[in-house]
């Protein structure tokens, strides 16, 4: 790999230090020659897509259940909200299919 900012699974990140105030002379010049040699630092990582079977999910119907007008996601206790374009609700003989898309992958099925 080159490590080239445009090498797949790569993204940069600008590191900036800057000295505290209140602190010595030389410790300034440490700060300065630290933040000058590691100038551009690239670090790869991988965004994957997540399970929505492993989420808390809570589905709101309309008046006679034939709609579903809001699915709200809980994950680690955190209350998600999640755009139309993250999933798909398919309501079929009573039951309703939440499948992930996108940012979420997985099939939650209520009924």
């Amino acid at each position: 790999m080159d490590g080239s900012a445009s090498a797949p699974g790569y993204n940069e990140a600008l590191c900036k230090l800057k000295p505290k105030k209140g602190i010595s002379r030389e410790q300034k010049k440490i700060v300065k020659a630290v933040a000058k040699e590691l100038g551009k630092i690239q670090i790869g990582f991988e965004l994957s897509p997540y399970d929505l079977s492993k989420a808390k999910i809570d589905v709101v119907y309309n008046k006679d259940r034939t709609q579903v007008n809001k699915v709200m996601v809980t994950i680690d206790g955190k209350y998600m909200k999640l755009s139309k374009k993250d999933y798909d609700v398919v309501i079929k003989d009573d039951k309703v299919t939440i499948t992930g898309k996108g940012n979420f992958t997985g099939v939650v099925v209520f009924g």
